[in-house]
């Protein structure tokens, strides 16, 4: 009697590691699924399912995906000379002062309102710009996940741009360095021109990107558009 517990209780005890171990692998195998559906761009179903066939004519618009970015928003008072130099020594250039403006150099960042920015660009600039800040009314918050930037370029960019935007894009108004937040076809995003090739950066929210990237393809196919990815 005392054999057949034993055997019982060694068999209860297998399965009971059987049982741990297939549950471990579950878990492990839905922590590796959540990692790499955080790491999927909003864009990656887009891009997979493209066909692009430029052998015929050269693109006349060409729309980057911008990998690779930080997106912060920052906010205080420009009124204040102190937080105004704590943030350009945080980020090591100015930031713009005028409204629509933009500031290029390390980062990019946008004019957004009176008293908000957003910041863009490669590297931790958040903790940077949090340490510089610390003592300083100011509010720093990360929009890294929540925003998609398309770099357009291209002869026949303002066209193209202009058959979403109710913005006057006429080189003479819409200047470089010049940004605005904005309807685009059905979408809100921030518009700027980066330089004269014209460069436009548009910045959508994450839940639009796709919706805008299907609206620049399908409006773009006159121009022959092109899609890549900058990393």
């Amino acid at each position: 009697m005392e054999e057949k517990l034993l055997q019982s209780h060694l068999m209860t005890k297998k399965l009971q590691l059987k049982l741990h171990h297939r549950c471990s692998m579950i878990r492990k195998e839905n922590v590796r699924m959540l990692d790499r559906n955080k790491r999927r761009h909003p864009l990656e179903t887009f891009l997979s399912n493209i066909d692009q066939d430029n052998s015929k004519q050269s693109p006349e618009v060409s729309v980057g995906i911008q990998l690779g970015y930080d997106y912060v928003n920052l906010r205080g008072d420009p009124s204040n000379s102190d937080f105004v130099s704590a943030a350009e020594n945080a980020l090591n250039q100015s930031i713009p002062l005028a409204p629509n403006t933009i500031s290029e150099d390390k980062h990019i960042v946008y004019w957004l309102g009176p008293d908000e920015w957003l910041v863009t660009g490669k590297g931790n600039f958040r903790e940077t710009l949090s340490m510089h800040l610390k003592d300083h009314h100011a509010s720093i918050n990360s929009q890294t996940g929540g925003l998609v930037q398309l770099n357009i370029t291209g002869k026949k960019t303002r066209q193209l741009i202009a058959k979403g935007s109710t913005l006057d894009l006429h080189p003479r108004v819409f200047l470089t360095g010049h940004c605005a937040q904005s309807g685009f076809a059905k979408a809100s995003i921030l518009i700027a021109l980066n330089n004269d090739d014209p460069l436009f950066t548009l910045i959508v929210r994450r839940s639009y990107a796709e919706y805008v990237a299907l609206w620049l393809k399908k409006s773009g196919e006159e121009f022959f558009i092109n899609f890549s990815v900058h990393n």
